[in-house]
């Protein structure tokens, strides 16, 4: 995990549903990362359901990280779902419920009762990344309503947390970014800077969280830089970079 990331998240870092919302391409994996590296050190599952990035793809990043998924997957702690394998599958089998020609919300029910089945009390669920249902043809209202399906589920048990991440390209992708954002407790968007590509700062990370009320939004923005090992957060504007 990464100690200024975690202090910058705070007590919100335990919400029990988060959002990685990415304004620019692959900007946000390394929250991602994160909370997995975060649900492992303690000894606790983890189900990855891998909509865009394969296997080979977080365990590459793992072993830099200080961790071997491939050996965490063999002795049952990581489980990894196949998820667009898994789609073409069902599309290919006899009597499917996907219709790749006009998919709807049945076309869906397979992968949350498989998800579903892989979860149990202590568990962390990363789904990554839901915006490619769209690019499947799947509507917005139907890709909603499987992640609302997945947050009930995940509600009733015992320490478990969903963390999505989905990329906003479009009016399409935007409105389920916003119907998404008001099931979560915490919301991370990540975009580039303004101003352009810099080799100290990587993006802003924009942080809400929920108020005590519920409805209101307390919001803060950082910068942040990756590096190959670590993340480091600070204030915007405080990189000699930009100053």
């Amino acid at each position: 995990m990464f100690t200024q990331l975690s202090s910058c998240l705070g007590a919100a870092e335990s919400s029990k549903f988060v959002t990685v919302d990415e304004l620019a391409p692959d900007k946000g994996g390394f929250i991602l990362h994160h909370f997995i590296s975060r649900w492992l050190k303690t000894g606790q599952k983890v189900v990855i359901v891998g909509l865009e990035h394969s296997f080979g793809h977080y365990h590459s990043v793992g072993i830099k990280l200080g961790y071997n998924l491939l050996k965490l997957r063999e002795n049952g702690q990581v489980v990894f779902y196949e998820g667009l394998k898994r789609i073409l599958d069902l599309s290919l089998a006899d009597s499917s419920p996907f219709q790749f020609d006009d998919p709807d919300l049945s076309s869906l029910k397979p992968l949350y009762h498989e998800i579903s089945s892989l979860i149990s009390d202590n568990t962390l669920v990363v789904l990554d990344q839901v915006s490619m249902l769209t690019c499947l043809g799947l509507t917005t209202p139907s890709v909603f309503t499987f992640c609302h399906y997945l947050v009930t589920s995940l509600a009733s048990m015992h320490n478990c947390q969903l963390v999505i991440r989905l990329h906003q390209s479009g009016d399409k992708t935007g409105q389920l970014v916003r119907l998404v954002h008001r099931l979560a407790g915490l919301n991370l968007t990540v975009a580039g800077l303004q101003t352009g590509q810099s080799r100290d700062v990587s993006g802003v990370l924009t942080v809400r969280t929920r108020g005590v009320e519920g409805e209101d939004w307390d919001q803060r923005n950082f910068q942040f830089r990756v590096e190959d090992k670590n993340v480091k957060i600070f204030a915007p504007g405080t990189s000699s970079a930009v100053l």
